[in-house]
């Protein structure tokens, strides 16, 4: 066998491989934004997906709403994810476990195991109006997705980890904290 047929064969191999995963994601519910009704289902899709995204709401917080817009338009786009939202207050063992005080929350399972929460729109600047795109962004530095596309901090800015770190330290320690106030 000549290399332009072992080429040729090993190219077929890839796509027949490649349309056999695309076809099992789309049997685990990859592809599309699905609410789960229940705790059961929301441990039955971290099992049988690598990467899961889940975003905890409440129908009556308006920021999940922008949320949920744009993790639609995400899950399009990233078949290996099986993306999934949950209403906290119908998951207490969950919310209580995963700590889930924020909401909205995106929390991050690859393998089973929870690596990543975006809590709020602090990681996303902080504004209602951000671009899907910054969602992507963030959603990239737990690896769960590859994203190529442009930085959404600008250059003179510090990371959004240590602006939150450096926010938290200031709400509890104010900068005129002595002991004298007693």
């Amino acid at each position: 066998m000549n290399q332009s047929m072992e080429k040729v064969l090993s190219e077929q191999l890839l796509k027949a491989v490649t349309l056999a995963e695309e076809e099992e994601w789309l049997q685990n519910g990859h592809g599309v934004y699905e609410e789960i009704p229940d705790e059961r289902s929301f441990f039955d899709a971290t099992k049988k997906s690598a990467k899961v995204v889940c975003h905890f709401y409440l129908p009556t917080t308006e920021r999940c709403k922008i949320v949920d817009k744009h993790l639609r338009k995400i899950a399009q786009k990233y078949m290996e994810i099986r993306f999934i939202y949950a209403n906290a207050e119908k998951f207490p063992f969950l919310t209580t476990r995963l700590k889930i005080r924020v909401i909205p929350t995106i929390v991050v399972i690859i393998n089973a195991k929870t690596v990543d929460y975006i809590r709020g729109f602090d990681d996303l600047g902080g504004i209602d109006e951000f671009k899907t795109e910054t969602l992507e962004w963030r959603l990239s530095w737990t690896k769960v997705l590859e994203y190529d596309g442009p930085s959404y901090l600008r250059d003179s800015d510090m990371t959004v980890s240590k602006l939150t770190k450096e926010a938290k330290k200031k709400v509890r320690r104010s900068e005129d904290d002595n002991d004298d106030d007693w």
